[in-house]
């Protein structure tokens, strides 16, 4: 028969282990949002990106259709 000593530390173990369970479900829960949220910025910057180059060619194509050259000593 175990002692109370005995139900102490085994208790103690398998609140470790608990603890260890949640830390693990805690981290993977973090991660995966972590992800979520990186993605939602890469597919942001990836949008902004395509939409300042196509003002870019805009640009480009109406100064060249009207002549016109920019001015790059600034």
């Amino acid at each position: 028969m175990l002692s109370q000593n005995d139900i102490k530390i085994i208790k103690n173990l398998l609140k470790d282990v608990s603890t260890k369970k949640d830390l693990k479900r805690f981290e993977t829960r973090v991660t995966k949002r972590f992800d979520q949220i990186d993605k939602k910025f890469v597919d942001l910057f990836d949008f902004l990106d395509k939409d300042v180059m196509k003002h870019k060619r805009r640009i480009k194509t109406i100064e060249e259709s009207l002549g016109i050259t920019p001015d790059l000593s600034n």
